[in-house]
This record gives C-alpha cells, sequence and structure tokens, in this order.
C-alpha cells in the first residue's frame, strides 16, 4: 500500500512539474503558428516501455532538425493520460492502448513500435529458458529454486502493468497466479521499468521482466531467457514463433501542436523507421 500510495504521489508531482513549466513558458492550448527558424521546445512523456525507442527518436530528430524536445523519466501510461488531460505535454507515450473512456475524453493514439516482452534473469542463474508453467509456479511459490539449489526471488510487476497484460494473455494460468501472489504480498513490486531492471541487475538468483529494446538500447546486465523454447527477438516475433510482445503508441489532443505533427513524419520516414528497428522494436508504420 505504502509503494502504491508512493508511487501515486510521485507521478502526480511529476504531472505537476509539467504544467507548472509549460505554463509559465506561456504554453497555450492552440498553438500560435511558429516561424520556421524559430525552434521551440516540446514534450514527450510517458510510459518506461517507450522511452529507449523514443530517446533514439529524439536523439536523430533533433540532431537533424535542431529542434529541441523535453523527454523526462517515466511518469506510465496513467500518468501521460493525466498530463495530456491537463495539456502538459504535446505527445504521451502509452505502452497500452487507450480505454474507452479516455477516447470518450477526446484522446487519439497511433502505435509507432512493437517490442519483445522479455522474461529476464541475474547472469547468476545458470536457467537458459523457461516455460509458462514455470512462470505461473514461480509466482504461486510452489517452484521456489533454481537447479543450483539457489532460492528464486521475482521481482514483480504491478497489476494492470503492461507486460502483466501480455502474460495474462498468453500464459494459461498466469491472470490467477499473479492475482494470489499480489494478495499475498509474496514478491517484491517494482513500479516502473527502470525500477525493474535495476532490481534485476542488482540481485543475484533473480527474474524479472524488460524488453527487448530496453536490453538492447540500455545494456541491461539482465540475461534473456527463451520462452517455450523460443528466444525473445523481434525477428521471432515477426514470424509469430515468440508469442509474449506488446505495441508502443503516441497518444495525444487534437489539435496537435505543429512541432508535434512535424516529428512525427520524421518517426515515419524512412529513417524513424530505421531506427526503431535498430533499437530492436518492429516498425509499426503510420
Amino acid at each position: 500500500m505504502l509503494k502504491k500510495l508512493r508511487r501515486l504521489f510521485l507521478l502526480s508531482g511529476l504531472v505537476l512539474t509539467l504544467i507548472l513549466l509549460l505554463t509559465a513558458c506561456g504554453t497555450k492550448n492552440t498553438p500560435e503558428p511558429v516561424d520556421e527558424k524559430t525552434h521551440t521546445n516540446f514534450t514527450v512523456a510517458g510510459s518506461g516501455s517507450n522511452l529507449p525507442i523514443t530517446q533514439r527518436l529524439i536523439e536523430g530528430y533533433m540532431k537533424k532538425s535542431g529542434q529541441t524536445i523535453t523527454l523526462p523519466k517515466s511518469i506510465g501510461s496513467g500518468g501521460a493520460i493525466k498530463a495530456l488531460r491537463n495539456n502538459a505535454i504535446d505527445l504521451g507515450l502509452l505502452s497500452r492502448p487507450l480505454k474507452p473512456e479516455e477516447v470518450d475524453q477526446g484522446l487519439k493514439q497511433i502505435p509507432y513500435a512493437r517490442v519483445a516482452v522479455v522474461i529476464g534473469v541475474h547472469p547468476s542463474v545458470l536457467e537458459e529458458q523457461i516455460t509458462g508453467d514455470d512462470l505461473a509456479a514461480i509466482f504461486k511459490g510452489t517452484k521456489s529454486q533454481w537447479r543450483n539449489g539457489q532460492n528464486v526471488i521475482l521481482f514483480s510487476r504491478e497489476e494492470g502493468d503492461s507486460t502483466n497484460e501480455v502474460l495474462k494473455k498468453e500464459i494459461p494460468g498466469f491472470k490467477e497466479a499473479l492475482t494470489e501472489s499480489l494478495e499475498a504480498k509474496r514478491w517484491q513490486v517494482s513500479f516502473t521499468d527502470e525500477e525493474e531492471a535495476q532490481a534485476i541487475t542488482q540481485t543475484k538468483n533473480s527474474i524479472g521482466f524488460t524488453d527487448s529494446a530496453a536490453l538492447a538500447v540500455e545494456k541491461h546486465e539482465i540475461k534473456p531467457l527463451l520462452f517455450d523454447g523460443i528466444q525473445p527477438t523481434i525477428e521471432n516475433v515477426e514470424k509469430g514463433t515468440y508469442k509474449l510482445s506488446k505495441d508502443i503508441y503516441f497518444a495525444y489532443k487534437e489539435p496537435l501542436s505543429k512541432e508535434a505533427q512535424t516529428f512525427l513524419e520524421y518517426v515515419w520516414s524512412n529513417e524513424g523507421q530505421e531506427i526503431i528497428r535498430s533499437a530492436h522494436g518492429i516498425p509499426l508504420g503510420k
């Protein structure tokens, strides 16, 4: 409960900070025309799952255009929704589809990449692969040791996290195992992708979750496990042999600012699409 309250407090603070900063800069709901030679700053913020690929896209765009884009640390998909409602950001980053009530509030989304969801372990773990049954058993506490006799340490994600939604869909019995483990408070829960990655890299005999782009861009010392005998690569996602994947989205309110429109045009360009692939994501096109 304390961790949930801490996360809500942090998200609220980050969103409020964005609102205050942009208000101080004179941000308006409908942007005024900007001279082509004037480069104004705009902000993109949201889910940690989007950050590795989006950071690469922003670096390429700023180098080419000279425009500045602010990309804060993760405020989560929920934080992005709040910030968009308050006109605090130009583009939100979501690792899940918009909910019907969010669409009804005038928000729109467009997917731009697909990443492989990775079940990863600390390099001290000898195992090279895992099954859905194994993972559910770890959550339930019925599989408690690795083959070297060391105790399993699981870093879970919170209920409603986009990775958990993928696992619920693809692994029979996972939903029940997750719910039971959260109610029992059996495992430590991470509330951001960065927190999860740090926990795994710093803890021997641990297991948790990341994705193909985070491993490629952020170079975490996490060993990816084969799932049901298949490597967690974007090539295997494209072939349909690796089943754990999720889409990441840009979310926005209309009218979209001129600066944001120009950035999205870069994302859909050949250069932008190649950046996504080089960051171990699958470009989804426009």
